[in-house]
């Protein structure tokens, strides 16, 4: 069902020893501090974004096609194919088809960015997605976090949220069985119950996983709470076949 949400060391330079005693010091660059071991986020894709010999920028005409389920029925809810329109700096333009509605729309701003995004797919269906594209914008590796993501934020819900890459592994879908990296997002509202309800969303775990090859999110799941901690839903979006240029 629909859940409205708001929704986080160089070496220094060695100077040779001199015996012309008038000779002036060479002054040596301070050293850069270790590297962090954490995930990076480049602005946007560099013009050849090749990582491990791999080409993992979304090329126009690239496309994926998933299942949106309703777990608690194990009902199938719609079909959604992606195609790729455009790649511009900062965003992927997608054009989304929904073949359940026989409608297709441009999904224009699908960001390249460590964010939220609500993919609203018609007739009350949405879908929450953090950072579709992930794998093909970075190096991922286990342990790799992020907090306070931005996302879709109203005046009257405080949401935060953090993600976290917590595993490595095989996993078994439609299109195939990958090695992939699983991601688990987990986003608290703060703020108060809105007119006396307790319905409203107060919490939603996501678990994502990334095949960097793929270059898009192969499997989504969500599931919603509400302020006594109550599921709302459990929904599923699984890749069923993808197609790449």
């Amino acid at each position: 069902g629909e859940s409205a949400i708001s929704v986080t060391a160089q070496p220094s330079q060695q100077t040779s020893s001199s015996a012309a005693p008038t000779t002036a010091p060479t002054t040596e660059a301070p050293a850069k501090p270790p590297e962090p071991a954490v995930t990076r986020l480049a602005s946007r894709f560099p013009d050849t974004a090749v990582v491990r010999g791999v080409s993992r920028a979304p090329l126009v005409g690239d496309t994926w096609t998933y299942r949106l389920v309703d777990e608690y029925q194990e009902r199938t809810l719609a079909t959604v194919t992606h195609v790729v329109a455009a790649v511009t700096q900062g965003f992927v333009e997608e054009n989304i088809t929904v073949k359940e509605l026989r409608r297709s729309r441009s999904q224009e701003e699908t960001p390249l960015g460590i964010e939220f995004t609500e993919l609203r797919l018609g007739e009350g269906l949405t879908m929450q997605q953090f950072s579709p594209f992930l794998g093909a914008q970075m190096e991922l590796a286990v342990g790799g976090n992020w907090n306070n993501i931005p996302g879709l934020h109203s005046s009257s819900d405080k949401w935060r949220s953090t993600a976290r890459v917590v595993a490595h592994e095989k996993i078994k879908l439609p299109a195939g069985e990958f090695d992939a990296f699983r991601v688990e997002i987990e986003a608290q509202n703060s703020g108060s119950v809105l007119g006396g309800s307790d319905s409203s969303a107060k919490r939603i775990r996501i678990t994502e996983w990334f095949v960097p090859a793929i270059k898009r999110v192969v499997k989504i799941t969500r599931k919603t709470y509400d302020f006594s901690e109550r599921s709302i839903d459990i929904d599923r979006y699984e890749l069923l076949s993808y197609k790449q240029n």
